[in-house]
C-alpha cells in the first residue's frame, strides 16, 4: 500500500512522514520506524502497529479504536484526544506520552509503562492495566469503575476523586499512593501493599474489599475515632494526617513509622504505644497521657511533648523545667519531688496523683490545672497563679495563700498546716518575746516559741546551734492547729516573728 511517496508495509521506514488524516483502517505497519511520524486524526481503527517506534509521533485527534499497539515505543508521543477504545497497548512503553482528552475504556494495557504519566480526567472505564508500571501517575479524577489493577505499580500515584468502582486492584503496590476522595465502593484491594497511603475522605461500602488494617485507617481520617478503645492495634506505616482522634485509647498500640501529623490526639492514652520513626509534627497532644510510649530519635515530636513524655516516662531527674511550657501537659501520676518548676507554665496541666514533695512552684502557673490527690508536702507555692478552676486541696489552697500573700489576718483555727513550707510567710506583727508572749508554751531559752495573738501562729527562736533543730513535734495547741514537724535556725533573733512549718526532710534548714 502506498500514499502519495510512502510505502504502508510492515517493518517499513516512515520517519517524520507527514499522513495527518491518512485513511489506513485496518492497514498491516507492524514494526515500522514511525519516529516523529504525524498522524494527526489518521483514521488507524483496527491497524496493526504492533512492536512500532512511535517516539514523539504526532498522534492528537487520531482513530486507534480496536487498533494492535502491543509493544510500540510511544515515549513522549502526542495522543491528546485520541481514541483508544478496545486498543491493545499490551507491554507499551509510555513515559512522558500525552493524553489528555484521550479516550481508553476498555483498553488492554497490560504491562504497559506509564510512569508518571498524566491520566488525570481520563475514561480508562473496564480497561486492563494488570501488572502495569503506573508509579507516579496522574489519575486526578479519572473514571477507573471497573478496571483491572492486579498487580498495578500505582506506588506514589494520585488518585484523588478518581472513580474505583468495582475495580480490581487485589495484589496492587499503592505505597504513598493518595487516594483521599476515590470512590472505592464494591472495590477490591485484598493484599494490595498500601503503607502511607491517604485514604481522607474515601468512599467506601460494604462490598468494599480491605485489609482489617486499613479499613481501621480509612475510619480514623475519615471518621475518626474520638473515645474508641484502639488498644494494641497495628497502624505501622500509616497516613492518619490530620486524624480525629482525641479521648481515644491508644495503648500499647503500634504506630511505627506512621504520619500523625497534625492530628488532634487531645487527652489520647498513648501509654504502651510504639511511635518510632513517627511523624508527630504539629499534633495536639494536649492532656494525652504519653507515660511509657516508646519513642527513639527517629520519632518527631514537638519539642515540648518530647519533654512532656521524658518527664512522665525517665522522671524530672536531670530535666530543666524552669520557666518552660508545660501547659495542658498530663504528668498525673508522676514523680516530681523536688522538681524545679519556678516561673513554668502548667496552666490547665494533669497533676494529679502526682508526687510534687518540695516541689519549686514559685511563680508557675498553675491556672485551671488539676492538683486532686496530688502529693504537695514541702511544696514551694509561693507566688504562684491559681484560680478558681484550679483544683487543688484546700489545705494547699491556703499554704498557698499564705506563701504568697501572708496571714496577718487569717484564721488558722481547725487548719491543718502539717508539712507545709510556709517560708517567708512573714506575720504583720514583728516584736515579741518569751515573756511578753500572750500564750506561750515553752520560754526555754533553746527552744522555739509558739503564740496566739490575733490568730495569727508566730515562730520565735532564742539562741540556737547553727544548724537547724531538730524536728519538734506537737499534736495540739490553742486554736487546735495541727503542726507535725517544724524547723528553726539560729539566724532569727528575739523579736522576729515569722511563721515557718515545713517537712524537715526535704527542707534540712531554713535560709
Amino acid at each position: 500500500m502506498r500514499i502519495g511517496r510512502y510505502r504502508i508495509v510492515p517493518g517499513g521506514d516512515l520517519s517524520r512522514a507527514n499522513l495527518e488524516g491518512a485513511e489506513l483502517r485496518s492497514v498491516d505497519i507492524r514494526r515500522a520506524q514511525m519516529r516523529g511520524i504525524n498522524l494527526r486524526a489518521a483514521k488507524l481503527s483496527g491497524a496493526n502497529l504492533a512492536g512500532c517506534n512511535l517516539l514523539s509521533a504526532k498522534l492528537s485527534g487520531a482513530d486507534l479504536t480496536g487498533a494492535d499497539m502491543s509493544g510500540c515505543q510511544l515515549m513522549d508521543a502526542d495522543l491528546r484526544g485520541a481514541r483508544l477504545e478496545w486498543a491493545d497497548l499490551t507491554g507499551a512503553k509510555m513515559r512522558g506520552v500525552t493524553l489528555t482528552m484521550a479516550t481508553l475504556a476498555i483498553a488492554t494495557l497490560r504491562d504497559a509503562d506509564l510512569f508518571e504519566a498524566d491520566l488525570s480526567g481520563l475514561n480508562l472505564h473496564g480497561a486492563d492495566l494488570t501488572n502495569a508500571n503506573m508509579e507516579g501517575a496522574n489519575l486526578t479524577g479519572a473514571d477507573l469503575g471497573g478496571v483491572n489493577m492486579t498487580r498495578t505499580n500505582l506506588r506514589g500515584a494520585n488518585l484523588q476523586d478518581a472513580d474505583l468502582t468495582g475495580a480490581k486492584l487485589n495484589l496492587a503496590m499503592l505505597q504513598h499512593a493518595n487516594l483521599s476522595g476515590a470512590i472505592i465502593n464494591g472495590a477490591s484491594l485484598r493484599l494490595a501493599e498500601m503503607d502511607f497511603v491517604r485514604l481522607h475522605g474515601a468512599q467506601l461500602n460494604a462490598d468494599s474489599v480491605l485489609d482489617t488494617k486499613w479499613k481501621l485507617a480509612w475510619r480514623l481520617v475519615t471518621d475518626g475515632a474520638e473515645g474508641l478503645n484502639l488498644t494494641g492495634v497495628d497502624l505501622s506505616n500509616a497516613d492518619l494526617t490530620g486524624a480525629m482522634l482525641h479521648d481515644a485509647t491508644l495503648r500499647d498500640a503500634d504506630f511505627s513509622n506512621s504520619m500523625l501529623c497534625d492530628a488532634d490526639m487531645r487527652g489520647t492514652d498513648f501509654r504502651g504505644a510504639c511511635l518510632f520513626d513517627t511523624d508527630l509534627t504539629g499534633a495536639r497532644l494536649n492532656l494525652s497521657a504519653l507515660a511509657g510510649a516508646r519513642i527513639n530519635a527517629g520519632t518527631k515530636l514537638d519539642g515540648k511533648w518530647r519533654t512532656v513524655w521524658k518527664i512522665s516516662t525517665e522522671g524530672i531527674g536531670g530535666i530543666s523545667a524552669r520557666g518552660i511550657d508545660l501547659s495542658q501537659a498530663s504528668l498525673r501520676g508522676v514523680d516530681l519531688s523536688a522538681a524545679d518548676f519556678i516561673a513554668t507554665d502548667l496552666r490547665e496541666a494533669d497533676l494529679s496523683e502526682s508526687n510534687l514533695r518540695g516541689a519549686a512552684l514559685m511563680k508557675s502557673n498553675l491556672e485551671g490545672a488539676d492538683l486532686a490527690d496530688a502529693e504537695l508536702e514541702g511544696a514551694l507555692l509561693h507566688w504562684a497563679k491559681l484560680d478558681k478552676f484550679t483544683r487543688i486541696h484546700p489545705k494547699w489552697r491556703k499554704v498557698w495563700q499564705l506563701a504568697s500573700f501572708g496571714g496577718s489576718e487569717a484564721d488558722l483555727r481547725d487548719i491543718d498546716l502539717s508539712n507545709a513550707y510556709l517560708l517567708f510567710a512573714i506575720c504583720a506583727r514583728r516584736s515579741c518575746s518569751a515573756q511578753t508572749c500572750p500564750a506561750p508554751i515553752s520560754r526555754a531559752p533553746t527552744s522555739p516559741v509558739l503564740c496566739w495573738t490575733r490568730q495569727i501562729w508566730r515562730v520565735y527562736s532564742g539562741p540556737m546551734p547553727t544548724s537547724a533543730m531538730p524536728a519538734w513535734a506537737l499534736q495540739t495547741f490553742p486554736g487546735r492547729i495541727l503542726v507535725r514537724r517544724i524547723l528553726v535556725t539560729h539566724q532569727w533573733s528575739w523579736p522576729t516573728c515569722r511563721m515557718q512549718i515545713f517537712r524537715a526532710p526535704i527542707c534540712p534548714g531554713l535560709i
